[in-house]
């Protein structure tokens, strides 16, 4: 029995992914929503070797960082994955100074580069470029990063974190906040022509630094809708948190609350439903997932009742709650001194409560504790501004 219950966002019903397609025809055992997995759309680097381009007439160029971990790589996974049936993609990654060039996550170049190699390649190639886009910086410097504005193609970027203004890319609001100028080892935001925010309150923080309105704020191709309900008639009430958990996600104050039901022999249980490789988390019930379908098991499975949100950082976007909300449970999240993403995308759901102390949190769980949840219906939504974007000819077949 499928249900209804969505997340408030600008998708289009009739421009999707399905997941059972999708996991069939390009992946086997790799994760869509597996943060922490290295080479995480191809997990065992196994790609078709070609010795030259000559035969692509046209591709839009992506700079990317190496596959290491986190939304900015799951959000270039959906993008190549539903775009590249009409849309040719080479990739540029910088693995320690040596550049491999990719073709839709399924071939590679035989050559390696060098900046100045690859700078003089793009240039020979540079009538066959259609638009830039910098998933991420990160590995690449700014000599290289600069070199890309003189081909005279449209550059466009997307603010998955904040390392165009702060050099690492999480930093705790009170740090990001001290930041009144673009710091000299990185790139001007002015250049691009599309600065593309996932929310506003992502936009507050870069539009104080851009001298031309130039900046878009569409949400990323994600999970919309629920699937099944599932009755969760337990004896003891179970917290979830859903996702990875680090430090700058709250695990120590996941610990807190942990350890503070387990002194009170409290009638609660903290559970971490999430896909983290970490092994620092003390204590913790933990299990894992590498996919929605893996997800959805642990939900009818363990049956949480309410949800447990602790991010730390100003969150650019966060995936997990999107999850979170889909399973129509009660979130509860830590307070934070800074009115960002997590605040503004949790306005219009109506089971958010905010707690600052362990005693706050308990009452709350014992306020709101719910009996059913809705697992997440395996299809991925795009607005139509990535189907703009990313199809340079809407009418070109594979």
């Amino acid at each position: 029995m499928q249900h209804n219950v969505e997340v408030s966002a600008d998708f289009d019903d009739k421009t999707y992914l399905d997941f059972f397609f999708w996991s069939k025809e390009n992946f086997t055992n790799e994760s869509f929503l597996n943060f922490n997995e290295i080479n995480l759309v191809n997990l065992d680097n196994k790609y078709i070797k070609i010795n030259n381009i000559d035969s692509i007439k046209s591709f839009i160029l992506i700079v990317d960082f190496p596959k290491w971990w986190g939304g900015a790589n799951v959000f270039l996974n959906t993008i190549i994955r539903k775009y590249k049936c009409k849309q040719t993609f080479l990739i540029i990654r910088n693995f320690d100074g040596i550049i491999k060039i990719n073709i839709n996550d399924e071939y590679e170049l035989n050559s390696d580069f060098t900046e100045v190699e690859i700078i003089l390649f793009l240039e020979q190639n540079k009538d066959k470029i259609i638009k830039i886009f910098i998933n991420h910086t990160i590995s690449h410097s700014v000599y290289f990063s600069n070199s890309l504005f003189n081909f005279g193609k449209e550059v466009s970027t997307i603010t998955h974190d904040y390392y165009y203004l702060f050099d690492k890319p999480q930093p705790y609001w009170d740090d990001l906040i001290k930041i009144t100028n673009i710091p000299n080892n990185k790139i001007d935001i002015n250049k691009f022509d599309k600065v593309i925010c996932q929310n506003v309150e992502v936009s507050n923080v870069f539009d104080k630094f851009l001298k031309r309105k130039n900046i878009i704020i569409s949400p990323l191709p994600d999970f919309k809708k629920s699937l099944n309900i599932i009755d969760t008639n337990n004896s003891t009430i179970i917290i979830a948190v859903i996702g990875e958990l680090s430090t700058i996600k709250g695990k120590e104050k996941v610990e807190e609350i942990d350890n503070y039901i387990k002194s009170q022999n409290l009638n609660m249980k903290v559970i971490v439903i999430g896909c983290t490789n970490r092994n620092d988390v003390n204590n913790l019930e933990y299990h894992k997932y590498f996919n929605i379908n893996e997800l959805n098991d642990l939900l009818t499975k363990y049956k949480p009742n309410i949800i447990l949100e602790t991010s730390q950082w100003p969150e650019t976007y966060s995936y997990t709650l999107t999850l979170s909300m889909i399973t129509n449970l009660p979130i509860l999240s830590l307070k934070k001194n800074f009115n960002g993403v997590i605040i503004n995308r949790l306005l219009n759901y109506k089971k958010k409560y905010f707690f600052e102390t362990i005693p706050e949190f308990i009452s709350l769980v014992n306020q709101h504790s719910q009996n059913f949840l809705f697992t997440i219906e395996p299809k991925i939504y795009y607005n139509s501004f990535w189907d703009d974007y990313f199809i340079s000819n809407k009418n070109k077949n594979k």
